[in-house]
């Protein structure tokens, strides 16, 4: 099994497995939901879904837009794909705000696209990559499972469900760790304003 299948693989199996998720919050019709991993990780998985009035392939520019994820992510710092292997697959570097209690997080993925009969899928994962080196100032954090999954509604828009499990790595209060996995999936409130305003 190649990288990226076990990628896919990994992001399908938390979106199909419907047990143990319970509800955080609910803000702008974007539901959160969360539940605890069983496996040997034991890193809290997110979970968002909203409907965004856009198509498919404008919800894709915007999740694969690197630079601009700041536009709708109110944590992101900077971010660059790296090497882009074809159009469905790259290497990216994210890195997210600190403050005065905690340390800046910063990520080397791989980043991926597939799409279905019925979905788009847009999926990254942390690898190690020789063209994003460890940067001073950072804590290297390791992305488990991220990505969204777009499918088109017939009433008009999508259904965009976004998935994240991260281990950010280093000490790292409870409080802030918990404010970061509340108000990641609610990402999907600044992606459906970017598009509804195309």
């Amino acid at each position: 099994m190649s990288d990226l299948d076990q990628i896919f693989g990994r992001f399908e199996e938390i979106l199909n497995d419907e047990t143990g998720w319970s509800k955080v919050t609910s803000k702008r019709g974007v539901n959160v939901f969360q539940k605890q991993d069983e496996s040997e990780s034991s890193f809290l998985i997110l979970k968002g879904e909203g409907t965004v009035m856009g198509l498919p392939q404008d919800i894709v520019q915007v999740v694969q837009d690197l630079e601009n994820r700041g536009k709708w992510d109110l944590f992101f710092e900077e971010g660059k794909v790296v090497q882009q292997v074809n159009e469905d697959h790259g290497y990216g570097y994210l890195k997210f705000k600190g403050n005065w209690t905690v340390w800046p997080r910063d990520f080397s993925l791989s980043l991926a696209k597939r799409e279905t009969e019925n979905s788009t899928y847009c999926v990254a994962a942390s690898v190690q990559h020789d063209d994003i080196p460890e940067v001073s100032g950072c804590v290297r954090g390791t992305i488990l499972a991220s990505g969204f999954r777009i499918t088109p509604l017939e009433e008009g828009g999508c259904r965009v469900t976004y998935i994240i499990q991260v281990d950010l790595g280093g000490w790292l209060p409870n409080a802030v760790a918990n404010q970061v996995n509340t108000y990641q999936p609610l990402g999907i409130i600044g992606i459906r304003k970017l598009v509804e305003a195309q």
